[in-house]
Parts: C-alpha cells; sequence; structure tokens
C-alpha cells in the first residue's frame, strides 16, 4: 500500500513538472523571432534592442572593409598628382556640368585643367571603375552564398537526432588552424584579386594622362607654328616692299617679287593647313574629355620649360617598384600563390595530427579532445576525397605560377628597355632644343638682319636674302618641334617609369 502511495505521488508530481515545462516551452515558442541569416552589404546599420544580430563570417567581413577600402582608393590619382589642390577641388566641382567644362576649356586650354578634367570625364575611365565595382560584386555573391549554405547547414544539423556543432560556431577549426587557414587565404585572394582590377585602372589612368599630355603638346606646337608663320609672312611683306621699291630704281628684276609672291601664297596654305589640322587635335581632346564635337577650343598656356633628364640607371629602380605592369603581375603572382596553398590545405595531410580539434558542441556533447587519429574518416571515408582529382588542377596552377614568375624577370628586362629608349629621345630633344635656342636662332636672326640690309643696298643677289629668310623661319620651326617632342618624350618616359618624378621649373 505504501510503494502505491508512493508511485502515485511521484506520478502526479512529474506530471505537474511537464505542465509546467510545456507551457514554458509554448511561451518561449510564441515569443521566438527569428534571427537575420541573410546578409546585407550596405554597411552595418543600427542595432536594434531586443533583436538578434547574425554574426557575420569572416569572409563578409573581409569583402565589406575591402569594399571601404576601396571607396577611397578609387577616387585618388595613382599617376598624376595636381599641384594645386585648390584647383583640383575647383575642376572637380565643375566637372559634372558639360556647359561649364566646355567654356572652360574656350577660353584656355591649361594642362593641369585639362589633365584633372580628362581624370573626371573620360569614359574609359569611369568604365575601369565600374569593373573595379563589379569585381566586388562578384565577392559578396559568393559570401552571401557561403552564408546562406552555412545557415541551411546549421538547419539540418539541428533537425538530427543526434548532437551536432552549435549554429552559431565559426568555421570548422580544422579548415583554418594551424596558420595559414583557408579563410586568411581565401581574403588573400580576394585582396589580390582587387589589387590587379586597382593596377588596371591605373594602367588606364596613366595611359589616358600620358595621351592628354601629348595632345597638349601638339596644340602647343600648331599655334607655335602658326604664330612663326604669321611671324615671317610679315617679314617677307616687308622684303617685298623692299623689292618693289628696288625694281622700280631698276637695280633688281621683277623675278625678285614673283618669289617673294610665291613665298607668301606657300605660307598663307601652311596657315590654312594649320588651322585645319588643330580641329583634328581639338577633336581628339574633346573625345578624351567627353565634351561636344563642336566645342571650341582655346589656346593653349605658357610653355613650361623643363629640367634636366635624369640618368636611365637612375630610374630602373624606380621603375621596378612603381610601374603598374610590374606590380599586376606580383597581384597576379600573389593570387595564385594562394589558390595553390588552399588546394594544397583541402588535398595534403596536415601538419599536424589534430589531437587538439574539437569541431563539436561543448554543451551539447561528452566527447572532447581527440585521443588517436585514423586512417580513414566516419564510415571508412577517405580523409582526403579530393587528393587525386585535384592534382591535375593544382599542378596546372602551379606551372601558372611558374610561367608568371618569368614573366615578372621579363617585364622588368623590358622596362629597362624602354627607358632606356624613352629617356634617349627626351635626352636628345633636350640637348637638341638647348643647341637651338642658345646658338643657332642667335645665328640666324644676324644673318637674316645682315642680308636684309645688304639686299637693301644691292651687295648680296635675292636669293643670298630669300635663303636667309627660309633658314630662319626653319631654325624657328624646329625649335618649336623639339619643345614639343621634349614635352612628349618626358610624358612617355614617365609612363614607362610609372610615376610623375619629372616636375616642371617654371
Amino acid at each position: 500500500m505504501k510503494k502505491r502511495f508512493l508511485i502515485l505521488i511521484l506520478f502526479f508530481a512529474s506530471a505537474g513538472w511537464a505542465r509546467a515545462d510545456y507551457a514554458g516551452m509554448k511561451k518561449e515558442l510564441d515569443t521566438y523571432q527569428s534571427p537575420d541569416f541573410f546578409p546585407s552589404f550596405e554597411g552595418p546599420g543600427p542595432v536594434k534592442e531586443g533583436v538578434k544580430q547574425r554574426p557575420k563570417t569572416d569572409e563578409i567581413d573581409a569583402v565589406f572593409r575591402l569594399k571601404q577600402a576601396l571607396a577611397s582608393e578609387l577616387e585618388k590619382f595613382r599617376f598624376f598628382i595636381p599641384a594645386d589642390p585648390a584647383l583640383l577641388k575647383e575642376i572637380r566641382l565643375l566637372a559634372g556640368d558639360q556647359e561649364k567644362c566646355t567654356a572652360l576649356i574656350e577660353k584656355q586650354v591649361d594642362p593641369e585643367e585639362i589633365l584633372i578634367l580628362a581624370i573626371s570625364r573620360n569614359p574609359g575611365l569611369r568604365a575601369a571603375k565600374k569593373e573595379v565595382k563589379a569585381k566586388l560584386a562578384a565577392y559578396d555573391q559568393v559570401a552571401s552564398m557561403d552564408d546562406i549554405l552555412k545557415t541551411y547547414d546549421s538547419f539540418i544539423k539541428g533537425s538530427a537526432n543526434r548532437a551536432g556543432p552549435d549554429p552559431a560556431m565559426k568555421n570548422s577549426i580544422r579548415l583554418s588552424w594551424p596558420s595559414p587557414g583557408l579563410t586568411a587565404l581565401k581574403g588573400r585572394a580576394v585582396d589580390a584579386d582587387a589589387a590587379i582590377a586597382l593596377e588596371n585602372l591605373a594602367i588606364m589612368e596613366k595611359n589616358i594622362i600620358t595621351l592628354t599630355r601629348k595632345i597638349y603638346w601638339d596644340l602647343a606646337l600648331v599655334d607655335e607654328s602658326a604664330r612663326i608663320t604669321r611671324d615671317t609672312i610679315k617679314a617677307l611683306e616687308r622684303l617685298r616692299e623692299v623689292a618693289t621699291s628696288l625694281y622700280r630704281s631698276g637695280r633688281t628684276s621683277f623675278q625678285d617679287v614673283i618669289k617673294i609672291n610665291i613665298r607668301l601664297a606657300l605660307l598663307e596654305q601652311d596657315l590654312a593647313t594649320y588651322r585645319l589640322q588643330r580641329r583634328n587635335i581639338e577633336a581628339r581632346l574633346l573625345e578624351n574629355l567627353n565634351l561636344p564635337a563642336e566645342s571650341r577650343v582655346g589656346a593653349v598656356g605658357q610653355l613650361p620649360l623643363l629640367p634636366k633628364i635624369p640618368l636611365p640607371e637612375t630610374l630602373y629602380p624606380v621603375a621596378g617598384k612603381e610601374r603598374q605592369e610590374i606590380k599586376l603581375i606580383r597581384h597576379r603572382i600573389t593570387k595564385l600563390q594562394a589558390m595553390v596553398e588552399m588546394a594544397e590545405s583541402m588535398t595534403d595531410d596536415s601538419f599536424s595530427l589534430g589531437f587538439s580539434f574539437n569541431d563539436h558542441d561543448w554543451t551539447g556533447t561528452s566527447s572532447g579532445f581527440l585521443k588517436k587519429t585514423l586512417a580513414s574518416g566516419k564510415n571508412n571515408q577517405p580523409k582526403r576525397p579530393w587528393n587525386g582529382i585535384a592534382q591535375p588542377w593544382l599542378e596546372q596552377t602551379r606551372q601558372a605560377l611558374a610561367g608568371l614568375e618569368q614573366n615578372l624577370i621579363q617585364e622588368k628586362k623590358a622596362s629597362e628597355r624602354m627607358i632606356r629608349e624613352a629617356w634617349f629621345e627626351a635626352d636628345k630633344n633636350l640637348r637638341e632644343l638647348t643647341l637651338f635656342e642658345s646658338k643657332i636662332l642667335a645665328l640666324s636672326q644676324s644673318a637674316l638682319d645682315v642680308s636684309s640690309r645688304e639686299y637693301e643696298t644691292g651687295s648680296i643677289p635675292f636669293s643670298q636674302a630669300i635663303s636667309s629668310y627660309t633658314d630662319w623661319l626653319g631654325i624657328r620651326l624646329a625649335i618649336a618641334e623639339k619643345r614639343t617632342g621634349l614635352g612628349k618624350s618626358v610624358a612617355e618616359l614617365e609612363k614607362r617609369i610609372g610615376k610623375p618624378i619629372i616636375r616642371k621649373i617654371r
């Protein structure tokens, strides 16, 4: 009797405890709110009280930090550094207004202004920036898919009738230890790929800047040549007056006047050619600045003088460090190195026996650290099932990596050769420009003055006088060409170096 009474008391007590537990479970179910498992890459928003925040994975955090870093990198100038920050701010504010940009270049073509406009408005450079952002969008998709798969896996394991990993746990420790872990390798590959996109953007910017500078020098040459031609026409018109006066006095023939008229007609035709040639150069500039083709372009600003060109031996180390094409290959090597390490981590045996691994939930299972290691996994599955399958791809990647290392050596040697060639052109133009300006121009001007006076007095024939005018014109045009050649060769030299190391002195 006592035993039955005791059993009844235990039964009712357990029933009451079960009812109380059921009520608590029901209340918890009614107030349950599912966590936000789906990632958002717009940045961390405000944290609401009482709402659980989804723990971000390492991949998502890495991509978000990378996006923040690249957002500032996209706004930087990698090749061209404006000398006046105030001018940079002013031009970039009006760069989006087409009418204001058109009015700006109609007044005068300033080299600093058109370079800032080219960086701000060129469609090719904008397309390169979009490609960088597209790269990041691809990483967003991959990170989002990984997070969704992990969430799905946690739901499946949570419904299984066994103790499994906690859904809030990080990745398996087997994949993140010993260093370097797969998460770090994936982050390094992402960084390298983004750096590749940025270097491609820098190459595009460098090409656009160099092209714009060469267009500027072409405009300067046409304007200077037209000015020299007009001065020569005025000088020949004065000579025609002298020839006409001598013909009327009977001291020369009418052929002198005819020859001067022929020369003047040819020079007038040269002026028309310069005008049409300028329109072609203007079209190149307007295309580069993304402005309407019917826009007009003003005269170029004051032609700058250039300092002495550094020796090529001093430029080789700078190019090895700064040239974008070399850095691009280095980033590709870094990316392939990370991919090879990831493949080896998935296919090769670990450096450790795994006794310090524990992938289970500490509160849901009684198993602690492993005490032995087996030759196979669960259900007699091989520990590295992808070993044989991944080896051909891994060998292919290793060969591609070795090829890139050889390409890096080749690119460095090619850079030295291209720098030597560009330096030769710049140095040649500088030496010849100095010679023409310091000696030959003054001698030509003296010969012109002497021949003009002697022709007026009848001491020399007309052929010698017109020859002096022709030489004077040719030397002045040669100086303009040498100055333009120097500016364009310096622009090409800086492009091959990868850094604007030669600055204008005034």
